[in-house]
């Protein structure tokens, strides 16, 4: 069971964008297995969705953990009690998101574009199929290439109607995970930062 909620209450608008009013909210990513299979245990991420093109994005260093019915039982209170706590923290890790997309709006790719797409692109297994739809999107957009203008070509991508849920889950966390990268790297060169 898969399911997004967004809270409209905590929304911004991100300026310097072509787009008039380009309004996102914060929400949850929730994923659950009625039956407890282990690739999808319960678990809580961070969602941001854009109002404009209904793109989301699933950040994923805003999470919750899984809860993991061997070793945290069955126990119905439990589960409200893990699943409260970590809404709690998995908004409180959004907390400067809305910073982190204008701050991206006003990062110009300028002559790493290159670069940096091919770094997205291997680090989040972005099919090939997808990485033309993407660089189209980036081909056809109005406005100067900048890193939130890369994050809503991918996240654009995983909106088409021929998705599997899989890849569509993917390229949201890669949009998702854009804003994180791109702190990540050096100010002057652009080059991943080393860990």
């Amino acid at each position: 069971t898969h399911l997004r909620v967004v809270i409209p209450s905590e929304s911004f608008t991100i300026e310097g964008t072509d787009v008039m009013n380009d309004e996102w909210s914060v929400g949850l990513n929730l994923r659950n297995s009625l039956v407890g299979a282990s690739t999808d245990q319960t678990s809580i991420e961070g969602y941001l969705f854009r109002w404009w093109c209904t793109n989301g994005a699933i950040d994923k260093r805003a999470t919750s953990g899984r809860w993991n019915r061997t070793t945290g039982g069955q126990d119905k209170q439990a589960v409200y009690d893990w699943a409260r706590q970590s809404v709690d923290e998995v908004l409180g890790g959004l907390e400067t998101a809305f910073d982190s997309l204008q701050a991206m709006a006003r990062t110009p790719l300028g002559a790493n574009a290159q670069q940096i797409v091919r770094d997205t692109f291997r680090a989040h297994k972005i099919p090939i199929r997808d990485r033309e739809r993407v660089m189209a999107n980036l081909l056809t957009s109005s406005e100067n290439v900048t890193a939130y203008t890369l994050m809503n070509a991918i996240t654009s991508v995983a909106n088409l109607e021929d998705r599997d849920f899989t890849d569509q889950q993917r390229l949201m966390a890669a949009g998702g995970d854009l804003p994180h990268v791109l702190a990540d790297r050096c100010t002057a060169c652009h080059q991943p930062m080393p860990d």
